[in-house]
């Protein structure tokens, strides 16, 4: 491995355990990796909003993501989004200290679609009415 690839590689690692610890990254972490790294501020933050796993703010406590990968869209996924949207009083997109709800890429079971996650719980062939015990579960109706 070359070097700049092993600098990298240290980099991504260093970020997962700062995020991993603190759930999102601080703007004084990337300081910190700056001057641990020898890079700008702006080269840290250019690896870290690349990866779309890595948060720059705190996150809520319950993260909701639907996929919307052609074969979950096939599948009325967008039907299945607006009702979580409208039975948890939330718009697509928006966060609050509780709740987010994202739509994303694709998770990688599209034989078991449409496909929802909350945190790392992965629900699949989601109906309204799974939604609603779903939702039950997890605490958020």
């Amino acid at each position: 491995m070359n070097k700049i690839n092993k600098n990298k590689k240290l980099l991504l690692e260093r970020l997962l355990e700062i995020q991993n610890k603190n759930l999102f990254i601080r703007e004084s972490d990337i300081n910190m990796l700056a001057r641990e790294f020898q890079k700008s501020p702006a080269e840290i933050y250019d690896t870290v909003s690349f990866y779309a796993n890595f948060n720059l703010e705190k996150p809520s406590k319950k993260i909701i993501k639907l996929c919307q990968s052609p074969t979950c869209h096939s599948k009325k996924n967008e039907k299945l989004l607006n009702f979580v949207s409208d039975l948890l009083n939330i718009k697509i997109g928006e966060s609050n200290d509780y709740i987010s709800l994202e739509t994303c890429q694709c998770i990688g079971m599209c034989d078991k679609g449409p496909i929802m996650t909350i945190n790392n719980n992965i629900y699949t062939s989601i109906t309204e009415e799974k939604i609603k015990y779903i939702l039950k579960i997890e605490g958020l109706i």
